[in-house]
C-alpha cells in the first residue's frame, strides 16, 4: 500500500479525482443557472448568455478546478495520506483550511442548484397560471 500512495499514480488519480469533482459541481451550477436565466426572461430573446460570457466562465471554472487539485501536489495537503489517493490529511492546520475550503464550494454549488431548482418550478408554475389566464382558449374569451 505504502508503494501505491507514493506512487506517481496515485497522485495522478488524486489530482485527476478533485479536478473532476470540483469542475462537475461548478459546471452543473452554471447550467442550472442559465436553465433558470433562460426561463426567467423566456419573452425576450436579446436576454440570454452570450457565447463570449459562457466562455469566460468555462476557463474560470477550470481554472479554479486545476488550481484546487494542484494544491495537494505543492504540499497544501497530500493525496499519499491514504491508499484512496484524495486529499484527507488533516494532521496540520493548513491542510484542514484546504477540505473545509474544498468541501464549501462543493456544498455552496449543491445548496446553489437545491434554491435555482426551487425557483424554476415556481417560475413554471407562475408562467403557467399567466399564460392560462391570459391565453386563446380561456372561457371568458371565447363567450
Amino acid at each position: 500500500a505504502l508503494t501505491w500512495q507514493r506512487s506517481f499514480t496515485c497522485n495522478l488519480a488524486g489530482f485527476l479525482s478533485v479536478v473532476s469533482s470540483v469542475s462537475s459541481a461548478l459546471c452543473l451550477a452554471f447550467i442550472t443557472f442559465e436553465r433558470y436565466y433562460v426561463l426567467k426572461n423566456s419573452i425576450n430573446y436579446n436576454k440570454r448568455l452570450s457565447i463570449k460570457v459562457t466562455l469566460i466562465v468555462t476557463i474560470i471554472i477550470w481554472i479554479i478546478s486545476f488550481c484546487a487539485a494542484t494544491l495537494p501536489l505543492l504540499d497544501f495537503n497530500s493525496y499519499s495520506a491514504y491508499a484512496i489517493c484524495l486529499p484527507f490529511d488533516t494532521r496540520g492546520s493548513i491542510y484542514k483550511i484546504y477540505i473545509i475550503s474544498l468541501n464549501s464550494i462543493l456544498v455552496a454549488c449543491f445548496f446553489f442548484i437545491c434554491i435555482l431548482y426551487i425557483l424554476i418550478f415556481v417560475n413554471t408554475i407562475i408562467l403557467e397560471k399567466k399564460s392560462s389566464q391570459t391565453g386563446c382558449n380561456n372561457e371568458t374569451q371565447l363567450r
